[in-house]
């Protein structure tokens, strides 16, 4: 490991000139620099043991105030086989989802400058028919920036397969945008297509390329000589992403606005140090200050009391009891993760990049610590003992709830049935249970978990959406109108597929038994179709357990999910005739009652499977 450090602040206050007092601000960052150093040394050092408990190859971390660097580690390897060591400056990190700041920075400067607006119905930037509208209301700039543009879930093909096949945004958003699904304006689902729109929408109005767009209104001016979209461009200098320990490739997307940027520490450096100095850089004003103060404004909160709402580009957690109100972003992909956080009544912020996905546990445990070592208060603890007065009616609330990005046309809504589902139950002595977690009501329908002084959650009511949803401060579900609930539906699905698969092997060894006995194991008749009916809808659960492990879902609909899809509507056929097929056996030949039973079992078990199959989209090729 190799760990350098550079600590600066005390210097200018050991060398006051006595005769010249320093302004009241200055001389209360100076005041509290030691506090500080201290604070990030402490988390720099248990991020150390945590990346190496999670065995995360290679890590930077910077950190400054508004007079410079305090901090600056590197940390593990950017490339394990060559050996080649992370440089905290230099060495060049995908950001993931920490690109969404950069675009919305782009997209509120082209606002200030008239091309843009974040009120005006996007409809008449955009060619006709480009959006899909399947409710009525404006959709604009700043339902895209909030994430609460309403979009379907679209989790598939957002990835390139090759270099050469990457799309230019217009073309790909053509194609691959989603429906608008959700009333804009409403709740917070978290969106890449989203700000992969907003992106087109500056290519649009500036007439530029998105990425170059942003280095010669961002990257230039703040001096991020090593900061780019243009991924392929970099392709030589950029650190190796793992997954499980195994590298990988640049894995170039389509959606570069919401997650393709790379940085190194040092160019994040100045753009934390400008947005410090409200825009100031070296004495120049490189970003306008107006924009930066409309980003770190909270421009959605998901329900009124959550302590998190989100601006433009930006998380911003409000300050609550002696814990610091802090301005964040992170992300994370295959391969790597990232993270920056200001905390702008400290006059702190710090930056975060690994090349692995697991780097994303360790960035939040640094910043957890570190705010905690920061707070001028312990965190409060709310009374922790029951019962309980209800404010509201916690019967509204029961039921399952899915995530409000579970897609409505598409195959990959299967997916969201694997996952399951937020189970909402009535708890004892007046406290709800969220999957088990018991929580406490503090207001009318607004919860903290029990123990912990903060809201948590909120029910809302959504008519459009399942009537009632689930509101954190970053994600919203939706409860399932459905009449059987969907974690009763999954386990009815993967029951029916045990059922049709023990099945299988009974008849096989029954065949086998014979055989060996010296006897013919006689006509199969209506077990073969039975067995194909199995082997079809098992086959389709492996092709689709085969994506998820391999994500390669994302490079589009790979060769695995169109033969599982293939398989279940084949399955699905067979399912469809069996019981007419049991019924002219039953009729025509002497069958035990036995057999007759078991073949009716089945035959319900494959009905079961069907029906699920189908209302979660996994009948026909739904792409």
């Amino acid at each position: 490991m190799r760990r350098s450090a550079i600590l600066l602040a005390a210097i200018s206050s050991l060398l006051a000139i006595p005769a010249r007092a320093a302004p009241a601000a200055a001389q209360h960052e100076d005041q509290r620099a030691p506090s500080h150093r201290l604070a990030l040394q402490a988390a720099a050092d248990a991020l150390e043991a945590d990346l190496a408990e999670r065995d995360v190859p290679g890590t930077i971390l910077v950190a400054l105030d508004r007079d410079g660097v305090l901090l600056e580690e590197g940390y593990g390897y950017a490339d394990v086989e060559e050996e080649a060591a992370v440089d905290p400056r230099s060495t060049i990190f995908r950001v993931a989802s920490v690109s969404k700041t950069f675009t919305a920075l782009a997209a509120l400067q082209e606002v200030e400058r008239g091309g843009l607006s974040l009120e005006r119905d996007i409809g008449a930037d955009l060619p006709d028919g480009f959006l899909d509208r399947r409710v009525a209301g404006d959709l604009t700039l700043h339902h895209l920036l909030t994430h609460t543009a309403g979009l379907d879930r679209r989790s598939y093909g957002s990835r390139a397969a090759s270099p050469a096949a990457v799309e230019p945004l217009g073309r790909h958003l053509a194609h691959a945008l989603p429906p608008v699904v959700r009333t804009p304006g409403g709740a917070f689902v978290y969106d890449n297509y989203g700000y992969t729109l907003a992106g087109h929408l500056v290519e649009q109005s500036s007439g530029e390329d998105f990425g170059a767009h942003v280095a010669r209104t961002i990257f230039e001016p703040l001096g991020m000589t090593r900061s780019s979209f243009d991924l392929l461009g970099q392709a030589s200098d950029l650190a190796t992403g793992y997954v499980e320990g195994r590298a990988i490739g640049p894995e170039p997307s389509h959606t570069a606005p919401a997650g393709r940027m790379t940085t190194t520490g040092a160019d994040m450096t100045r753009f934390l140090t400008a947005l410090l100095r409200e825009g100031r850089i070296e004495g120049r004003q490189v970003l306008s200050a107006r924009v930066l103060r409309r980003m770190m404004q909270p421009q959605h909160r998901n329900a009124p009391g959550l302590p998190t709402a989100y601006g433009y580009g930006l998380w911003i957690h409000e300050r609550d009891g002696g814990t610091p109100r802090s301005l964040r972003h992170s992300g994370d992909m295959r391969g790597w993760s990232a993270r920056f956080e200001i905390l702008p009544d400290e006059g702190l912020a710090f930056f975060l990049a690994s090349n692995d996905a697991e780097g994303a546990g360790a960035h939040a445990a640094f910043a957890q610590t570190l705010i905690a070592r920061l707070a001028t208060a312990p965190e409060a603890e709310a009374e922790g003992t029951g019962p309980f007065e209800p404010l509201s009616d916690h019967g509204a609330y029961v039921g399952d709830y899915l995530y409000g990005g579970v897609p409505s046309f598409t195959f990959d809504r299967f997916f969201t049935l694997m996952e399951g589902a937020e189970e909402v139950r009535l708890g004892p002595e007046g406290l709800l249970l969220v999957d088990g977690d018991p929580y406490v009501e503090v207001r009318p329908a607004h919860f903290r978990r029990l123990r912990e002084a903060a809201p948590r959650l909120a029910f809302a009511a959504d008519p459009l959406m399942g009537g009632v949803s689930l509101r954190t401060a970053s994600r919203t579900y939706f409860r399932s109108t459905d009449p059987v609930p969907p974690r009763t539906q999954r386990s009815a699905f993967l029951l029916a597929l045990g059922v049709m698969a023990l099945s299988v092997v009974y008849w096989a060894a029954q065949g086998l038994r014979s055989i060996r006995r010296g006897r013919p194991p006689g006509r199969p008749g209506v077990r073969a179709w039975a067995a194909l009916c199995a082997l079809s809808f098992l086959a389709f659960l492996l092709g689709m357990a085969i994506t998820t492990a391999t994500g390669s879902l994302e490079s589009g609909v790979p060769a695995t999910v169109r033969a599982a899809l293939v398989l279940a509507t084949f399955g699905a056929i067979l399912a469809l005739c069996l019981p007419g097929l049991c019924a002219h056996a039953f009729a025509h030949a002497e069958l035990s009652a036995w057999r007759k039973l078991h073949l009716s079992v089945f035959s319900l078990a494959a009905l079961t499977a069907t029906l699920v199959c189908w209302h979660w989209n996994a009948i026909g090729l739904r792409f």
